[in-house]
């Protein structure tokens, strides 16, 4: 589901933000177009918390295999960070499983 999901961020390509509110903003934006929910972006000390809220993985592939299927949205947000210029060393990974409403939380660092 990763590769799937860098291959969607290769396909949809943001624009360069100035802030985490315009990357929130420009990612947010793209999801409206294809009804995949929204992210909120906030800084910690030494990383990214990303929390993206009604993901249809849920409803596609059911409750049991949501800890695979947001492998998709790891590999999304990582391709879209990288093209932004993040360094290599910074990924993208889920340190949580998600709640039992399908909110999903990723962390982007080391």
């Amino acid at each position: 589901m990763r590769r799937a999901g860098e291959r969607f961020a290769a396909a949809h390509v943001l624009p360069q933000a100035a802030s985490i509110e315009d990357l929130q903003a420009a990612i947010n934006q793209l999801w409206q177009t294809v009804d995949w929910g929204w992210v909120t972006i906030t800084e910690a000390d030494d990383h990214l918390a990303l929390t993206h809220y009604c993901a249809p993985l849920r409803a596609a592939f059911g409750p049991e295999h949501l800890a695979w299927s947001a492998g998709f949205l790891e590999g999304v947000y990582e391709l879209w960070m990288r093209q932004l210029g993040a360094d290599r060393q910074l990924h993208v990974t889920q340190p949580q499983a998600p709640d039992p409403v399908g909110t999903i939380v990723y962390r982007f660092g080391r």
